[in-house]
């Protein structure tokens, strides 16, 4: 009886953009009564979890339960599409069209789902009847903020991180492992691809057995209630091993490559609740008996890619994009400098160059800590 049409069919949006659709009444029967039919658009982020306090001992249970949670509202607006003040509206059998347009504030973080917190964007209709039961429609939309890789410029450089270790026996020690981990830069937008250069020289007595490239997910949670409090979350989200065994007192060299999988920017700007960062982490797995080594290199993720690393056939297809043109409303209270204003222009990603790949591992929360009170 109540649905949300949107003109955007991908339903996918920028800040600063309108929002446009339709919201369709169908009547079946008789004529129907309404009071309104009422439209909301909201963006908001909520975050919670529960934390145990005291202790439990075989005698009695002294432990009680905390619950921490944050919320952020960004924007709220709504409209009466017809009827209100009190007024009955007859709607006669068929179908009832009524457009609406909103537009998005300039500060509104990307969306995000994860498990102890969301950033959401909604649009909601409800269609209210006196004395009975009202009807709803809702629909999420996603809201992607623009991050040009290009305006940091530490992105471009080389990264690279080295992993050392000497292995005893008794009075006997051997000579060391290293292994050297490196990136070409340190930005990238999804469908991307992450080709990293591993290098080992293993003059140990020690085989390795495998080596473990991830892509990994840092989410941070905050609270604002009962008191400032944080949760960390770690999940993996592209996966891939190098499985040949690399034996002692040998050289390898090789390259392996991962791709972005369609995740949000890093840090979520403008969202105080929710802290987004993303890390290319190795592990090498070494045989029975020994402690296995790793570490981590930290990446951005944004959604315009790095001048330079598309591949050639994608430059002509970038010449031939229209970017969308999105400004600020002159209701709007938020003032946006013209960097920002510039900022707001989506350039094609990836995906809508070169298709969508297969996510290898999407693993939520492998890992989850209780972080400090913030200050």
């Amino acid at each position: 009886m109540l649905e949300i049409v949107l003109d955007e069919p991908k339903n996918v949006y920028a800040p600063s953009q309108n929002v446009s659709g339709r919201v369709k009444v169908t009547i079946y029967d008789n004529p129907k009564k309404v009071k309104s039919l009422d439209f909301c658009c909201k963006g908001e982020a909520h975050t919670s979890w529960d934390r145990y306090e005291g202790k439990c001992n075989v005698k009695r249970e002294n432990r009680w339960i905390i619950p921490y949670e944050g919320r952020e509202e960004y924007f709220r607006i709504e409209k009466n599409l017809i009827g209100g003040k009190g007024s009955l509206v007859e709607l006669q059998p068929g179908e009832h069209v009524y457009p609406f347009s909103c537009t998005l504030p300039a500060a509104a973080p990307s969306s995000f789902e994860g498990t102890k917190g969301f950033v959401r964007y909604t649009v909601k209709a409800t269609l209210v009847r006196p004395w009975k039961l009202n009807y709803h429609a809702r629909k999420i939309i996603k809201v992607v903020r623009p991050l040009d890789l290009n305006v940091i410029s530490r992105l471009r450089e080389p990264a690279s991180v080295v992993m050392n270790k000497s292995f005893c026996c008794l009075w006997c020690k051997s000579g060391p492992l290293n292994v050297t981990l490196s990136l070409p830069y340190t930005g990238y937008t999804p469908g991307q691809s992450i080709t990293a250069t591993c290098e080992i020289d293993n003059g140990s007595d020690v085989d390795v057995e495998e080596i473990v490239f991830t892509l990994k997910q840092l989410v941070f949670y905050h609270s604002t209630n009962p008191w400032k409090e944080s949760w960390a979350t770690e999940n993996r989200i592209a996966v891939k091993s190098h499985v040949q065994r690399i034996a002692a007192r040998t050289r390898e060299r090789f390259d392996e490559t991962l791709i972005v999988p369609d995740v949000p920017p890093s840090h979520l700007t403008y969202c105080a609740i929710i802290d987004l960062d993303y890390l290319f982490h190795v592990m090498v797995k070494l045989s029975p008996f020994h402690t296995d080594m790793s570490s981590a290199i930290p990446l951005t993720i944004g959604s315009v890619p790095l001048e330079g690393t598309l591949l050639p056939f994608m430059n002509n297809s970038l010449s031939e994009f229209q970017p969308i043109q999105s400004e600020c409303t002159s209701d709007s209270s938020i003032l946006v400098s013209d960097n920002e204003k510039q900022s707001t222009k989506l350039s094609p990603t990836y995906y809508e160059l070169n298709g969508t790949p297969q996510i290898v591992s999407n693993e939520e929360d492998v890992k989850a800590v209780l972080l400090p009170k913030v200050n």
